[in-house]
């Protein structure tokens, strides 16, 4: 479950506009193309990062999250949890007026899934339905020479689906993409390539 107040996650380029012009062929890409690369690359990865179901943006976030009654395990929208900071603080209420008034949740309490990006509670926390207020740190990387030196695999994902970006129409009724002489109509809706949902799918956000 996203916390109570999301609507869209931070995404973080998935890799460099080198490595893209590279998969195209630099030496028939120039300099003037560099923009609409880049563009790709930050559209591409937004499209990755909602389809992975989590930021990826390495942040430090204040979130609300509604706990079922009966529920013990709470997925965070961001992944993976560093050990430091991680989470700086956990708080529940019945009702999310109250967490500016209540203490914090003991450590001894709570276990920390850091690559899943979850907290499994060591006891049902609350009789019924209630709001946990955490504050934590977590993401993929900073910044895409971070992603591509800590998850390769998602950086070739993600070139390779820019290129395809480039070679065909972003949408129905849209411009034909042209780079290094090649343009290419395509009438189907523009999704992600197989092969790149079949990278994000070994960490895809999984309900627990």
């Amino acid at each position: 479950m996203t916390a109570v107040e999301t609507t869209t996650f931070e995404s973080v380029d998935f890799c460099t506009l080198a490595t893209v012009k590279a998969e195209i062929d630099a030496t028939s890409v120039t300099t003037a193309n560099d923009a609409a690369i880049s563009r790709g690359i930050t559209d591409v990865s937004a499209m990755m990062t909602r389809y992975l179901g989590f930021h990826t943006l390495i942040g430090v976030r204040t979130e609300v999250y509604e706990l079922r009654h009966g529920k013990r395990i709470l997925t965070l929208d961001a992944r993976p949890i560093p050990a430091s900071p991680g989470i700086t603080s956990l708080k529940i209420a019945q009702h999310p007026d109250d967490l500016s008034s209540v203490t914090q949740i003991d450590s001894r309490d709570y276990v920390v899934r850091r690559e899943a990006g979850a907290i499994k509670f060591s006891r049902r926390m609350y009789p019924t339905t209630a709001y946990v207020e955490v504050t934590y740190s977590g993401g993929l990387a900073d910044d895409a020479a971070g992603m591509e030196a800590a998850y390769p695999e998602l950086a070739r994902a993600c070139s390779s689906q820019v290129r395809y970006l480039i070679q065909r129409r972003d949408s129905l009724g849209g411009n034909v993409k042209s780079i290094a002489g090649n343009s290419t109509q395509f009438m189907s809706q523009y999704k992600l390539l197989h092969s790149v949902t079949s990278v994000l799918d070994a960490i895809r956000r999984q309900p627990i």
